[in-house]
């Protein structure tokens, strides 16, 4: 699980009023270490000859971005991180 938490706050106590939310996204750099290496592991097999060929040229990060330190892969994963979110009850399971 990430170790870094974010905070959600009311700022006025009415509902239409929207809410401060702040995700703080990499507060504990563990997060981005762990990150690092998994983009690490996954260009790496991305250029493995058998998985290579049916592959297409990588789009994002794009292809002349350098992917060989783990300050590097960091400053990538800043800049494309983001939250995705999956409705529960939204679909059969089973």
């Amino acid at each position: 699980y990430p170790r870094s938490r974010g905070t959600a706050h009311i700022t006025t106590s009415k509902s239409s009023k929207p809410r401060r939310i702040d995700l703080e996204y990499l507060l504990n750099p563990t997060d981005a270490k762990i990150l690092s290496a998994g983009l690490k592991w996954l260009d790496q097999v991305s250029r493995h000859l058998i998985v290579a060929k049916s592959l297409g040229e990588r789009v994002q990060p794009a292809p002349n971005v350098s992917l060989g330190s783990e300050e590097e892969r960091i400053e990538v994963i800043r800049e494309h991180i983001s939250t995705q979110y999956h409705l529960k009850r939204t679909a059969s399971m089973g």
